[in-house]
């Protein structure tokens, strides 16, 4: 903030902007902008739910279900809309220590009060009027204009954070149709080292192929447990890291185990997949109760009750069965897909918000 303002300022002066779109985080931006006459938007990339309760925070601290801090008081959130979930955890609340949690609080109350000063035109979302209906319909400012698709240009998609494992795909070429249990759980999720051994058994319990993204920094250590490499060598796949937009599309996957961060959560439904559902931290909880409660097209992978602290390898295995032999959850996952589609397809809601956006932007 001290050295920011002053540069993009410098920008818009020496350049021939028309308008601004920003990530919801930094919304400081918009007052520059504003103030250079042009339009502007923030794009937040996750679901609207936690887009609403961000902006209903005020509220929900005079209700007493947070204190002054964003921390929960105790006092029941109640279910937004028609939705059969609560946002408890909240976002913030679930993302590190007490004091990580504070910040992360007055930070998205920093956001909030420079979009309060009139600096945003338009608040984008990366969602779809149908998947949230509850959530847009108290909160009209909020346009879907969702999923935004990956991997539907030419080459690779910006972003990525290791090089991608190509020979996954010609693997996932010699599997059945409906087949291979993906497992991925993103760039920030960490699992102990018992835990991962688990995930291991679970997999080769389960007796289904696999293809399983082993990031570098998952686990402790990428030690295996004994044998399990030589037992799965001819039904599983092990990468570094996956080209996930290819490799959802492909008609041999099964399902997705997942960290449930929404791009991956939108990725999946456009896809048509059921999931086991394994959040780790912030908006994932929130986007686990919209795949397992509203939509029902998943199951929560959840800890033993005797440990407390591990899925067990039985529990993953159980759960992989009882999703891929489940018709009316494979069947709902491919109605979304339908939905989702249709979305983004011409004269559906998304496109048509897109469109509104454009045009409201030329101005």
């Amino acid at each position: 903030m001290s050295s920011l303002p002053a540069a993009v300022e410098h920008m818009i002066q020496n350049g021939n902007f028309r308008c601004m779109v920003v990530d919801y985080g930094l919304a400081w931006v918009l007052g520059v902008a504003k103030k250079a006459g042009m339009r502007t938007a923030t794009l937040w990339p996750s679901c609207a739910a936690v887009m609403a309760a961000g902006l209903d925070l005020q509220e929900l601290i005079a209700d007493g279900m947070l204190d002054k801090d964003g921390l929960p008081t105790g006092k029941q959130i109640p279910p937004v809309g028609d939705l059969q979930m609560n946002l408890a955890p909240l976002a913030w609340n679930a993302a590190g220590t007490e004091e990580a949690q504070k910040q992360i609080f007055r930070c998205l109350n920093n956001i909030l009060k420079a979009l309060g000063q009139g600096t945003v035109d338009l608040m984008l979302c990366n969602t779809v009027k149908e998947l949230e209906e509850g959530i847009l319909s108290q909160h009209p400012s909020i346009v879907p204009i969702g999923p935004l698709p990956t991997g539907l240009r030419e080459g690779k998609p910006v972003g990525n954070f290791w090089p991608e494992d190509d020979s996954c795909l010609s693997w996932l070429d010699a599997q059945p149709d409906r087949s291979v249990v993906y497992v991925a759980f993103g760039s920030i999720a960490v699992l102990d080292q018992e835990q991962f051994h688990e995930l291991a058994c679970g997999l080769e319990l389960s007796g289904r192929p696999f293809l399983w993204v082993v990031r570098p920094g998952l686990a402790n250590t990428d030690n295996y447990p004994d044998g399990f490499l030589e037992t799965v060598e001819k039904r599983g796949k092990i990468v570094t890291w996956s080209p996930q937009h290819r490799v959802l599309a492909h008609r041999a996957v099964a399902c997705f185990v997942s960290h449930c961060g929404w791009n991956s959560v939108m990725e999946g439904v456009r896809n048509g997949l059921s999931f086991l559902t394994w959040p780790y931290f912030a908006d994932q909880f929130i986007n686990e109760s919209y795949v397992c409660d509203v939509w029902k097209t998943g199951l929560r992978l959840v800890k033993d009750t005797a440990t407390g602290s591990l899925v067990t390898s039985e529990h993953i295995a159980a759960c992989i069965e009882n999703l891929l032999n489940d018709p009316a959850t494979v069947s709902r996952a491919l109605e979304l897909q339908k939905v989702a589609s249709n979305s983004i397809g011409k004269d559906g809601t998304s496109f048509d918000n897109l469109t509104a956006v454009i045009n409201a932007m030329k101005g």
